[in-house]
């Protein structure tokens, strides 16, 4: 456990690209506070990709932290492909869609998968350069054309979308994609983004082709950017292990001006099923060139950390932008003002509406000597159930409790748990505290870092010896107390998921440092 500059709830997904794959930048990240790495396998070899992780992870074992990293696959493409490589356009021409390659030439144009022409509606609106061409779609007896809505320049093989349409037929994973997942045999890559996901089916196929070529479980993160994908948001977060809001394709296959509201419902989706959320695509697009984010970029990172995600991710500002250190210090600043505003509770988005239940009455903890490594406890509640609203119940009450306890004694929030639920359970109420996730589950350890206010997780080896009470008493409050984080007087509020016949217990208790 390493000291943290300035712990924030709000997590940063920085994607390392050609201006920050080298081992110095990586290190200067890790010491802002990163603990989340994206790889866009869009771009680069699968060697490169596989350098670059195994750099970042030896980087992390270095500094003693745990750190995830994400594989960004691209998924299914659709792209116009040209007879030249440029084409100039102007507003009214039309563009002729034919069946084959060979017949391609001026104004004749080829869709790549070519079959998808006949799911073409008649004036649909549909987009390429990533929004900067628009068209709408005519259909004239066997003909399909797309008339430019302005002038400009179509460049080949340009990635092509058509606003609230959903192509069936197309495979969830490239060629090159599964070549991607081939990196989960070298153990560096943690989780797998998954583009344009559309359905439960979706994910399953990806994780169970991609846990077996792990041999162990790979959790998927779902990029929700289409109109089919935030309509089956329910069953979609049932089966990932998270979510993001890919806003850059998701502005272009819906209309663009419902972005910010299908932002906040995808938030609020999430939350509500207790599990990780991440907000994307050019937060601080400016920064890839300029030292300076726009207001537009300030206004909309802040009101994104007031919604309460769980992270926000930095794209080509640090992969191909010419300062990502300063990027990402940009980011953090403007995530540390708004999480310690008066807004920040204020304006949560999809805070639940049922008041939290609370404790009958607060807690009184036992005081324990300085040199002692006993910390007597007071135990709030102990509930001896199997059903998750009984872990519910408890988080709830951890959670209210905290928000009423006074700030400066009460630290942090312990979550002792082998399971990922429990700790869900706690951060999907956006606790008020920083959040310590104790475990001997490597893997819970591993994916708690992308939850909302984890500020570490700590992996134990669980013995007949050590269970993992004794590890909060014995070891995890002296180094805490080491760095800096404990003194004399402070709390410390701890859930606990415990097992007696089979049967779940959840106990909440305070320890008095």
């Amino acid at each position: 456990m390493t000291k943290n500059k300035e712990l924030t709830f709000t997590k940063v997904l920085v994607t390392i690209g050609p201006s920050s794959e080298s081992k110095e930048k990586i290190e200067e990240l890790i010491d802002l506070g990163v603990r989340l790495f994206r790889l866009n396998f869009k771009h680069n070899t699968v060697e490169w990709h596989k350098s670059v992780a195994s750099l970042i992870k030896q980087v992390a074992e270095q500094k003693k932290v745990k750190v995830l990293v994400v594989l960004d696959l691209q998924g299914p493409s659709v792209r116009l492909k040209l007879g030249q490589e440029n084409l100039k356009i102007k507003k009214g021409d039309r563009l002729r869609f034919v069946d084959k390659f060979d017949d391609l030439k001026a104004q004749n144009i080829c869709l790549n998968p070519a079959h998808l022409v006949k799911q073409l509606p008649n004036n649909a609106r549909a987009y390429a350069s990533d929004g900067g061409l628009s068209f709408f779609v005519e259909k004239q007896g066997n003909n399909v054309y797309l008339v430019s809505q302005e002038d400009g320049v179509l460049r080949n093989n340009v990635a092509f979308s058509v606003e609230d349409i959903h192509f069936k037929g197309l495979e969830v994973l490239t060629e090159r994609d599964k070549e991607g997942l081939s990196l989960l045999k070298e153990d560096v890559i943690d989780l797998i983004a998954l583009s344009f996901v559309s359905s439960a089916e979706d994910v399953k196929y990806v994780q169970d082709l991609a846990s077996k070529i792990a041999g162990k479980h790979i959790g998927i993160i779902s990029k929700i950017e289409t109109k089919q994908g935030v309509k089956n948001i329910d069953e979609i977060l049932d089966v990932s292990e998270a979510v993001m809001i890919a806003r850059g394709d998701l502005a272009l296959q819906t209309p663009f001006y419902k972005l910010v509201a299908y932002q906040k419902h995808l938030i609020i989706k999430a939350k509500e099923k207790g599990k990780p959320v991440i907000v994307a695509t050019q937060m601080l697009e400016s920064m890839t060139k300029n030292d300076f984010p726009t207001r537009a970029e300030i206004s909309d990172v802040a009101n994104a950390v007031l919604d309460k995600p769980d992270a926000l991710m930095l794209s080509g500002e640090t992969a191909i932008g010419h300062a990502p250190i300063k990027v990402v210090d940009t980011m953090l600043q403007i995530i540390r003002y708004y999480e310690s505003s008066w807004l920040y509770n204020l304006c949560e988005a999809g805070r639940r509406l049922a008041p939290a239940p609370r404790p009958i009455s607060a807690p009184r903890a036992g005081r324990g000597a300085r040199t002692s490594t006993s910390y007597p406890t007071s135990s709030i509640t102990t509930l001896d159930h199997t059903s998750t609203d009984d872990l519910t119940r408890m988080a709830q009450a951890a959670s209210t409790w905290a928000q009423d306890y006074n700030s400066q004694d009460l630290r942090f929030i312990i979550v002792n748990a082998n399971r990922m639920r429990s700790v869900d359970a706690l951060t999907s109420l956006r606790p008020n505290k920083p959040i310590i996730v104790v475990t001997s589950n490597k893997q819970v350890a591993d994916y708690a870092l992308l939850r909302y206010a984890v500020a570490w997780s700590v992996y134990y080896k669980k013995s007949n010896n050590l269970n993992s009470q004794q590890f909060v008493q014995e070891n995890l409050i002296k180094a805490l107390a080491k760095i800096g984080h404990l003194k004399p007087g402070n709390r410390l509020l701890v859930l606990s998921e415990n097992y007696i016949d089979k049967k779940a217990v959840y106990k909440l208790e305070t320890i008095k440092v």
